[in-house]
């Protein structure tokens, strides 16, 4: 993608998708088709990952049939984001990949590994929001995957430490909670 005003509304709308999700069940959907489209039509860009991740979370809940060339190319935007050098969002295309996608066609635990690398992705380009969603996300892995509860338990307080010291509101809020359960299904 080259122009340059395509790239300004999809690098914009790349960040309006999380608060979307926030504000009315339809908006995401809507940001996310425009992206597929804008991409589509004037070539990729680093939100292009994102719009094609997208693009497999809406149609995956329809159909494991329909939904297959969906969860390839989001496979296929995950691999391009790396190959292509493409730094910016790949934090969150791995985050989105292996917390959501991939538990659609294989077991939770999969998707450990990219979202352990999206937190030092995260780190590493300084998009410190997402790598606070990163250890929410993470946690939540190690609960769906039956993982030993102490273990989770020390996961949990890890982030909770990290999301406290950049104030990361919601990513707090999220993140005390399942320490919450923990500690119940401990007691």
């Amino acid at each position: 993608m080259t122009n340059p005003e395509v790239l300004d509304t999809l690098d914009l709308l790349s960040e309006v998708i999380v608060p979307a999700h926030s504000s009315d069940d339809n908006l995401p959907a809507l940001v996310i088709c425009r992206m597929v489209n804008l991409s589509l039509e004037y070539g990729n860009s680093d939100g292009s990952c994102l719009a094609y991740l997208g693009l497999a979370m809406i149609a995956g809940p329809y159909s494991a049939t329909t939904a297959t060339p969906y969860l390839d190319s989001a496979g296929s935007a995950m691999t391009w984001s790396k190959s292509a050098g493409l730094k910016r969002f790949r934090a969150r295309t791995y985050a989105v990949f292996g917390n959501v996608i991939l538990p659609w066609t294989r077991h939770v635990r999969t998707g450990r590994d990219l979202i352990r690398r999206a937190f030092d992705a995260a780190n590493e380009i300084a998009d410190l929001t997402f790598a606070a969603v990163s250890r929410s996300y993470l946690v939540a892995n190690l609960l769906a995957s039956g993982d030993p509860l102490a273990e989770v338990e020390r996961e949990a307080e890890n982030g909770l430490a990290f999301q406290r010291k950049g104030r990361y509101g919601v990513s707090i809020d999220i993140t005390a909670t399942q320490l919450a359960l923990i500690r119940t299904l401990r007691a």
